[in-house]
């Protein structure tokens, strides 16, 4: 299984009873483990998350152009209409 999640999440009760045989007697009791497949999907990876991060960042700076040149225009017409 590896040093990962699945490890620790998908046999929690196999995974104790290998690691307390192994610190108490030396020899790791891997008879709990039962067979179970590994999923190799990966539901959010790498391209995924940069797709993201990048799509949030974009939007951030789209609404921050809107939001500045809102204000920018907010500020030109009361600057015209004080001077009328």
């Amino acid at each position: 299984m590896g040093h990962v999640g699945d490890m620790w999440g998908l046999q929690p009760e196999a995974t104790m009873r290998l690691l307390t045989s192994f610190y108490d007697t030396g020899q790791a009791d891997e008879s709990f483990y039962r067979y179970q497949p590994m999923s190799f999907k990966v539901p959010l990876g790498f391209p995924a998350l940069a797709k993201v991060i990048l799509g949030t960042g974009a939007l951030a700076a789209l609404g921050l152009v809107i939001g500045v040149a809102r204000a920018a225009r907010i500020a030109h017409r009361r600057r015209q209409s004080s001077t009328r």
